[in-house]
């Protein structure tokens, strides 16, 4: 074998054969001579990495991000997205039930969305209930709160509208005639009971007949005798005998 000096090191050949030297490269006049590595570029008497994202000197995808290295560059998808080949494809994100309720993919990215009476917690995933009583629920009387929702309640003496929201007054002496024992009558959720002349409402119901003779709401004279009866009174003479009888006694 024979031994040909070569670049960094050497060859050994058969002795038969030749050694072309290649010819020496042409040198540019224009371009300057760079001493330092691949990627770093002259600065004073160091080397400085040489930013290729910046310089647009790079060859990532429009769906890329070119990310500066040392002395090189990496292509990288954006957060949302993965590298199929060489292009960049959306992750779907709601694929991973990433939302307590509903998921709304968008590029690169996802949103979640709450169902009516609801709303997105602060980690923006999961839903808390929202308290529409406070909110200025609909309701004429009372709000109770509910999960995800409301009911609407009335006070004594009325009742729920069809619209749920309403409250209606009851009709109470509609409904039976039982409740007074003369008259009823209906008043904004409740009603009362009233008497004829000359009686007296005694409870909420029953009526009692007025003593006008004991009370003294009776208009008759000293010459006569009150006498009471239902509802009213009547004045009797105290002398009812007619000449030529007089009065000897009550009967």
């Amino acid at each position: 074998m024979k031994c040909f000096n070569h670049y960094g090191g050497y060859l050994c050949l058969p002795r038969s054969a030749s050694f072309i030297p290649a010819p020496e490269p042409s040198i540019n006049p224009t371009e300057a001579f760079n001493p330092c590595p691949l990627g770093y570029e002259p600065h004073g008497d160091s080397c400085v990495d040489v930013d290729e994202c910046e310089r647009e000197e790079h060859d990532c995808q429009p769906s890329q991000e070119c990310i500066n290295t040392l002395g090189a560059f990496n292509c990288q998808c954006p957060r949302g997205y993965s590298k199929v080949g060489t292009e960049c494809i959306d992750i779907d994100e709601c694929r991973y039930r990433y939302c307590q309720h509903r998921c709304v993919n968008v590029p690169g990215s996802f949103s979640c969305q709450c169902e009516p009476g609801f709303q997105l917690g602060g980690n923006n995933r999961s839903c808390v209930d929202v308290n529409e009583c406070e909110m200025g629920a609909p309701c004429s009387q009372r709000c109770f709160n509910t999960y995800g929702t409301f009911m609407c309640r009335c006070d004594q003496g009325y009742e729920l509208g069809p619209d749920g929201f309403a409250c209606n007054d009851i009709d109470e002496c509609r409904s039976s005639s039982y409740h007074c024992q003369f008259q009823c009558v209906n008043e904004p959720g409740k009603f009362s009971c009233v008497c004829p002349e000359g009686y007296q409402l005694v409870g909420t119901r029953m009526c009692q007949d007025i003593n006008e003779c004991e009370t003294g709401e009776h208009q008759c004279t000293d010459t006569q005798t009150c006498v009471n009866i239902h509802g009213r009174y009547q004045c009797v003479d105290t002398d009812r005998c007619q000449d030529p009888y007089v009065h000897v006694s009550d009967k």
